[in-house]
Protein backbone atom coordinates (compact mmCIF):
# COMPACT_ATOMS: atom_id res chain seq x y z
CA UNK A 1 0.00 0.00 0.00
CA UNK A 2 1.89 3.49 -1.52
CA UNK A 3 1.95 6.50 1.16
CA UNK A 4 -0.95 7.97 -0.79
CA UNK A 5 -3.17 4.81 -0.50
CA UNK A 6 -2.63 5.13 3.44
CA UNK A 7 -3.79 8.97 3.50
CA UNK A 8 -6.77 8.11 1.14
CA UNK A 9 -8.98 6.92 3.40
CA UNK A 10 -8.73 9.69 5.45
CA UNK A 11 -9.27 12.13 3.30
CA UNK A 12 -12.52 10.20 2.30
CA UNK A 13 -13.44 10.61 6.09
CA UNK A 14 -12.94 14.24 6.20
CA UNK A 15 -15.40 14.44 2.99
CA UNK A 16 -17.93 12.24 5.00
CA UNK A 17 -18.07 15.34 7.59
CA UNK A 18 -17.81 18.55 6.22
CA UNK A 19 -20.43 20.61 5.96
CA UNK A 20 -22.27 20.78 2.50
CA UNK A 21 -21.99 24.39 2.36
CA UNK A 22 -17.71 23.16 1.36
CA UNK A 23 -18.86 20.84 -0.94
CA UNK A 24 -19.83 23.31 -3.59
CA UNK A 25 -22.07 26.56 -4.71
CA UNK A 26 -24.92 23.62 -5.96
CA UNK A 27 -25.71 22.64 -2.72
CA UNK A 28 -25.90 25.95 -1.49
CA UNK A 29 -28.17 27.31 -4.63
CA UNK A 30 -30.56 24.41 -3.83
CA UNK A 31 -30.86 25.24 0.22
CA UNK A 32 -31.52 28.72 -1.33
CA UNK A 33 -34.08 27.73 -3.78
CA UNK A 34 -35.89 25.47 -1.01
CA UNK A 35 -36.23 28.11 1.31
CA UNK A 36 -37.11 31.03 -1.46
CA UNK A 37 -39.67 28.50 -2.50
CA UNK A 38 -41.07 27.53 1.14
CA UNK A 39 -41.23 31.55 1.51
CA UNK A 40 -43.01 32.25 -1.69
CA UNK A 41 -45.28 28.82 -0.40
CA UNK A 42 -46.79 30.36 2.64
CA UNK A 43 -50.21 31.21 2.25
CA UNK A 44 -51.04 35.26 2.18
CA UNK A 45 -51.83 36.78 5.78
CA UNK A 46 -55.22 37.49 5.64
CA UNK A 47 -56.53 40.94 5.61
CA UNK A 48 -56.97 42.92 9.14
CA UNK A 49 -60.59 43.62 10.79
CA UNK A 50 -59.84 46.94 10.03
CA UNK A 51 -58.85 46.80 6.30
CA UNK A 52 -62.27 44.66 5.94
CA UNK A 53 -63.80 47.15 7.56
CA UNK A 54 -62.66 50.13 5.49
CA UNK A 55 -64.27 47.26 2.48
CA UNK A 56 -67.33 46.61 3.79
CA UNK A 57 -68.23 50.65 4.84
CA UNK A 58 -67.45 51.52 1.19
CA UNK A 59 -69.39 48.62 -0.46
CA UNK A 60 -72.20 50.19 2.00
CA UNK A 61 -71.92 53.55 0.86
CA UNK A 62 -71.78 52.71 -2.61
CA UNK A 63 -74.75 50.67 -2.13
CA UNK A 64 -76.55 53.77 -0.29
CA UNK A 65 -75.26 56.51 -2.91
CA UNK A 66 -77.49 54.22 -5.25
CA UNK A 67 -80.02 53.63 -4.02
CA UNK A 68 -81.19 57.34 -3.53
CA UNK A 69 -79.51 58.41 -7.09
CA UNK A 70 -81.63 55.94 -9.24
CA UNK A 71 -84.61 57.12 -7.81
CA UNK A 72 -84.27 60.78 -8.09
CA UNK A 73 -83.15 60.35 -11.51
CA UNK A 74 -86.23 57.96 -12.43
CA UNK A 75 -88.74 60.16 -10.51
CA UNK A 76 -87.60 63.99 -10.42
CA UNK A 77 -89.40 65.09 -13.75
CA UNK A 78 -92.60 63.45 -12.47
CA UNK A 79 -92.52 64.93 -9.05
CA UNK A 80 -91.16 68.76 -10.30
CA UNK A 81 -91.40 69.09 -13.64
CA UNK A 82 -88.00 70.46 -13.80
CA UNK A 83 -84.96 68.09 -15.49
CA UNK A 84 -82.89 66.02 -13.28
CA UNK A 85 -79.09 67.11 -12.40
CA UNK A 86 -76.79 64.52 -11.18
CA UNK A 87 -74.64 65.28 -8.49
CA UNK A 88 -71.28 66.13 -9.21
CA UNK A 89 -69.54 63.71 -6.81
CA UNK A 90 -69.49 61.66 -4.33
CA UNK A 91 -66.33 61.97 -1.90
CA UNK A 92 -64.88 59.80 1.34
CA UNK A 93 -63.14 61.35 4.33
CA UNK A 94 -62.26 60.80 8.05
CA UNK A 95 -60.44 63.65 9.67
CA UNK A 96 -62.38 66.72 7.94
CA UNK A 97 -63.34 68.01 4.52
CA UNK A 98 -61.82 70.93 2.87
CA UNK A 99 -64.46 73.71 2.99
CA UNK A 100 -63.42 75.06 -0.49
CA UNK A 101 -61.99 78.56 -0.03
CA UNK A 102 -62.50 78.90 3.35
CA UNK A 103 -59.23 77.61 4.81
CA UNK A 104 -61.26 75.11 6.87
CA UNK A 105 -62.58 71.64 7.60
CA UNK A 106 -66.08 70.71 6.96
CA UNK A 107 -66.45 67.74 10.13
CA UNK A 108 -69.21 65.26 11.13
CA UNK A 109 -71.50 62.72 9.03
CA UNK A 110 -71.33 64.57 5.66
CA UNK A 111 -72.14 67.50 3.74
CA UNK A 112 -73.26 68.55 0.36
CA UNK A 113 -71.05 71.53 -1.47
CA UNK A 114 -73.21 73.32 -3.81
CA UNK A 115 -70.43 75.05 -5.48
CA UNK A 116 -69.36 71.17 -7.43
CA UNK A 117 -72.62 69.40 -6.43
CA UNK A 118 -70.54 67.16 -4.29
CA UNK A 119 -71.67 64.93 -1.47
CA UNK A 120 -69.11 64.45 1.18
CA UNK A 121 -69.14 61.23 3.90
CA UNK A 122 -67.34 61.12 6.67
CA UNK A 123 -66.29 56.53 6.02
CA UNK A 124 -65.56 56.10 9.40
CA UNK A 125 -69.10 56.23 10.68
CA UNK A 126 -69.76 52.44 9.31
CA UNK A 127 -66.56 51.54 9.82
CA UNK A 128 -67.12 51.36 13.52
CA UNK A 129 -71.11 51.28 13.91
CA UNK A 130 -72.51 52.21 16.79
CA UNK A 131 -73.79 48.63 18.66
CA UNK A 132 -76.88 47.58 17.80
CA UNK A 133 -77.41 50.68 15.27
CA UNK A 134 -78.68 49.79 11.06
CA UNK A 135 -75.62 51.32 9.84
CA UNK A 136 -77.17 50.45 6.56
CA UNK A 137 -80.00 52.07 7.06
CA UNK A 138 -78.26 55.40 8.55
CA UNK A 139 -76.39 55.58 5.83
CA UNK A 140 -79.31 55.52 3.06
CA UNK A 141 -80.72 58.42 5.39
CA UNK A 142 -77.83 60.84 5.14
CA UNK A 143 -77.39 60.24 1.64
CA UNK A 144 -81.26 60.77 1.30
CA UNK A 145 -80.30 64.04 3.55
CA UNK A 146 -77.83 65.14 1.19
CA UNK A 147 -79.68 64.85 -1.72
CA UNK A 148 -82.46 66.50 -0.27
CA UNK A 149 -80.11 69.47 -0.55
CA UNK A 150 -78.83 69.27 -3.56
CA UNK A 151 -82.71 69.03 -4.71
CA UNK A 152 -82.82 72.22 -2.75
CA UNK A 153 -79.95 73.33 -5.19
CA UNK A 154 -81.68 72.00 -8.43
CA UNK A 155 -84.91 73.71 -7.51
CA UNK A 156 -82.75 77.00 -6.51
CA UNK A 157 -83.82 76.72 -2.76
CA UNK A 158 -80.22 77.64 -1.72
CA UNK A 159 -80.70 80.75 -3.74
CA UNK A 160 -83.92 81.56 -2.03
CA UNK A 161 -82.15 81.04 1.32
CA UNK A 162 -79.40 83.44 0.28
CA UNK A 163 -81.78 86.15 -0.24
CA UNK A 164 -84.06 85.34 2.98
CA UNK A 165 -80.59 85.41 5.09
CA UNK A 166 -79.32 88.63 3.59
CA UNK A 167 -82.30 90.87 5.48
CA UNK A 168 -82.72 88.47 8.34
CA UNK A 169 -81.43 89.36 12.00
CA UNK A 170 -79.04 87.09 13.70
CA UNK A 171 -82.13 85.22 15.35
CA UNK A 172 -83.99 84.58 12.37
CA UNK A 173 -80.96 83.55 10.45
CA UNK A 174 -80.41 80.46 13.02
CA UNK A 175 -84.40 79.51 12.25
CA UNK A 176 -83.72 80.07 8.55
CA UNK A 177 -81.14 77.33 8.91
CA UNK A 178 -82.98 75.14 10.96
CA UNK A 179 -85.88 75.62 8.68
CA UNK A 180 -83.43 74.27 5.64
CA UNK A 181 -82.37 71.45 6.79
CA UNK A 182 -86.04 70.55 7.85
CA UNK A 183 -86.65 70.99 4.04
CA UNK A 184 -83.92 68.61 3.24
CA UNK A 185 -85.28 66.21 5.55
CA UNK A 186 -88.97 66.58 3.85
CA UNK A 187 -87.38 66.02 0.86
CA UNK A 188 -85.21 62.54 1.95
CA UNK A 189 -89.09 61.80 3.21
CA UNK A 190 -90.54 62.58 -0.49
CA UNK A 191 -87.63 60.57 -2.04
CA UNK A 192 -88.48 57.68 0.55
CA UNK A 193 -92.06 57.41 -0.44
CA UNK A 194 -91.56 56.86 -4.11
CA UNK A 195 -88.79 54.24 -3.51
CA UNK A 196 -90.16 50.89 -3.55
CA UNK A 197 -87.78 49.18 -2.08
CA UNK A 198 -87.54 51.87 1.22
CA UNK A 199 -89.81 50.62 3.91
CA UNK A 200 -90.37 53.71 6.29
CA UNK A 201 -90.71 52.61 9.72
CA UNK A 202 -90.18 55.26 12.59
CA UNK A 203 -88.73 53.20 15.17
CA UNK A 204 -86.16 52.52 12.63
CA UNK A 205 -85.59 55.89 11.28
CA UNK A 206 -85.61 57.36 14.98
CA UNK A 207 -82.50 54.55 15.83
CA UNK A 208 -80.58 55.74 12.60
CA UNK A 209 -80.78 59.22 12.96
CA UNK A 210 -79.74 58.79 16.51
CA UNK A 211 -76.60 57.30 15.05
CA UNK A 212 -75.98 59.46 12.90
CA UNK A 213 -76.13 62.33 16.01
CA UNK A 214 -74.28 60.40 18.32
CA UNK A 215 -71.04 59.72 15.86
CA UNK A 216 -70.99 63.43 15.34
CA UNK A 217 -70.68 64.18 19.04
CA UNK A 218 -68.15 61.28 19.72
CA UNK A 219 -65.44 62.61 17.21
CA UNK A 220 -65.86 66.04 18.18
CA UNK A 221 -63.20 65.61 20.62
CA UNK A 222 -60.63 63.72 18.17
CA UNK A 223 -61.08 67.14 15.31
CA UNK A 224 -58.46 69.44 14.52
CA UNK A 225 -58.82 73.37 16.13
CA UNK A 226 -58.99 74.90 12.64
CA UNK A 227 -61.91 76.10 13.00
CA UNK A 228 -64.28 73.54 12.05
CA UNK A 229 -67.41 73.91 10.68
CA UNK A 230 -70.11 72.33 12.92
CA UNK A 231 -72.37 70.09 11.07
CA UNK A 232 -75.86 70.97 9.96
CA UNK A 233 -77.06 67.13 11.53
CA UNK A 234 -77.02 69.54 14.77
CA UNK A 235 -79.52 72.24 13.46
CA UNK A 236 -82.23 69.82 14.39
CA UNK A 237 -83.27 66.96 17.00
CA UNK A 238 -83.68 63.54 16.01
CA UNK A 239 -87.03 64.24 16.88
CA UNK A 240 -87.59 67.18 14.47
CA UNK A 241 -85.65 65.54 11.50
CA UNK A 242 -87.92 61.99 11.90
CA UNK A 243 -90.92 64.51 11.77
CA UNK A 244 -90.09 65.86 8.99
CA UNK A 245 -88.93 63.08 6.96
CA UNK A 246 -92.47 61.71 7.61
CA UNK A 247 -93.84 64.67 6.51
CA UNK A 248 -91.82 64.31 3.24
CA UNK A 249 -93.28 60.51 3.20
CA UNK A 250 -96.73 60.91 3.58
CA UNK A 251 -97.08 63.80 1.63
CA UNK A 252 -94.77 62.55 -1.22
CA UNK A 253 -94.94 66.05 -2.91
CA UNK A 254 -92.04 68.33 -3.61
CA UNK A 255 -94.28 71.56 -4.29
CA UNK A 256 -95.95 70.69 -0.36
CA UNK A 257 -92.73 71.48 0.32
CA UNK A 258 -91.86 74.65 -1.33
CA UNK A 259 -93.05 76.83 1.63
CA UNK A 260 -91.18 75.76 4.57
CA UNK A 261 -88.21 77.84 4.26
CA UNK A 262 -91.07 81.00 4.25
CA UNK A 263 -93.58 79.25 6.94
CA UNK A 264 -93.99 81.20 10.28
Amino acid sequence: MSEYDQKEPEEQEKRDWMPWYILGGGGLAFCLSVIGYLKCSRPPERPSQSALNVVAAAEKLDKAWSTVQMTWARRFVDLTGHQYEQPGNMSYYKKGYPNPGKGTLLNGCGFYLRDSSTIAYNQSLLESPSPGADADLAATILFAHEFGHHIQHVLGKDTELDGLLATASEADKAKLRLKYEHQADYYAGVWASVDLKFEFKRTNIEKAIKMLADFDVSIRPTLPKDGSIPDPMDYASVKERVDWMEKGFDSGSIRAGDSILTSK
